[in-house]
């Protein structure tokens, strides 16, 4: 927080914010292979209910600490994970039954940065119908998406990045990491063509 210059002010939501983003990758990682059998909508409820369950759990931890504001909070944080999804998902169309560690990372940061522009671009165009624009005036519009849209987006893959190593690194992550991308179903092809010993 010193890094980024977030102000005193602002430190408890953003603490707020990393925890629930790291609980919910942490839970959506673990149950990645029970995750990897689904697909479509059906992914992304499971993924949006694992996300709801972390966000439940961080706003207990900070239960008082934004009094009337919990339920912004709780959209606004599921927004969040919406973005997050949909960008793990179009990268795992992308990189499907191909376990490249280094492709997956560089698509996801394609599509975190491009999805969290499209959110923040969906969010400012929600304000901006609200309360009435000139739509004459459009620079300050687009400076407003795509700047958080950026911040975003890279707060989206820095919480990411730990997460990835440990599936690259630990066999425990890896192979749920592999039955998500649906590598599991080329493993035994794998393993039989390899000699014994």
């Amino acid at each position: 927080m010193k890094l980024t210059g977030v102000a005193s002010a602002s430190e408890t939501q953003f603490s707020f914010f990393i925890e629930f983003l790291a609980v919910g990758m942490a839970l959506l990682w673990l149950s990645a292979d029970t995750l990897g059998r689904w697909r479509g909508l059906r992914w992304l409820a499971a993924g949006l209910g694992i996300f709801l369950l972390a966000d439940l759990a961080a706003v207990l931890s900070y239960w008082g600490t934004f009094p009337g504001q919990s339920r912004i909070i709780i959209i606004f944080t599921l927004i969040v994970a919406v973005i997050l999804l949909i960008s793990l998902a179009l990268t795992r169309r992308l990189v499907h039954r191909r376990y490249q560690p280094l492709r997956f990372m560089l698509w996801l940061g394609v599509w975190s940065m491009v999805s969290s522009i499209v959110g923040a671009a969906a969010f400012v165009g929600v304000m901006v119908l609200s309360v009435g624009f000139p739509w004459h005036n459009l620079l300050p519009v687009l400076v407003q998406i795509v700047v958080p849209g950026l911040a975003l987006s890279l707060c989206l893959y820095a919480v990411n990045l730990p997460y990835l190593l440990l599936m690259f690194s630990s066999p425990f992550f890896r192979r749920r990491f592999q039955v998500w991308l649906g590598v599991d179903s080329l493993l035994p092809q794998v393993q039989a063509a390899a000699p014994d010993g």
